[in-house]
């Protein structure tokens, strides 16, 4: 074998990060919104079943994922619940993939996540027509494994 190959491919297996579908799912599964806590009394915040557990959204505010589901989905408050085709992470960005069912076109998301349980998202699809407001609107993950804790 070539020793180039050999270097090359041992020292990619070192810098190329290694995360397995659970660490995925348990990145995602969650309730997002872009309040920092939520006010559980409140008659926008409702209480629903995922397969990782209750989840708390916010009426057509959230995006939950649940990546568990026999039929791994995204629903996007007031939109729907959509088909997640396809999951990759590349660093600390995932890159999401979901059928829209009502437009009949693939949606491609990149969440950059700027702390472990906040994102922005950034739109890839030419298509969509509603704007998930770039860096200018994060989401907190607001229940879920691992949720986001508000600094005081």
């Amino acid at each position: 074998m070539n020793k180039c190959f050999i270097l090359t491919f041992f020292f990619l297996s070192f810098l190329l990060p290694s995360c397995s579908a659970d660490d995925v799912n348990s990145k995602l599964n969650g309730t997002w919104s872009n309040s920092q806590s939520l006010n559980l009394d409140s008659s926008w915040v409702t209480q629903k079943e995922f397969s990782w557990g209750t989840g708390y959204q916010v009426i057509n505010d959230s995006y939950d994922f649940d990546l568990d589901a026999s039929t791994p989905y995204i629903q996007i408050g007031g939109l729907g619940v959509f088909e997640i085709l396809e999951v990759n992470i590349f660093g600390d960005n995932v890159q999401l993939i979901f059928f829209f069912g009502r437009g009949g076109f693939n949606v491609e998301y990149i969440l950059h996540f700027v702390e472990p349980n906040v994102f922005w998202i950034e739109n890839r699809t030419p298509e969509l027509e509603w704007d998930t407001k770039g860096d200018s609107r994060l989401f907190y993950k607001n229940s879920g494994p691992n949720p986001y804790v508000p600094k005081e």
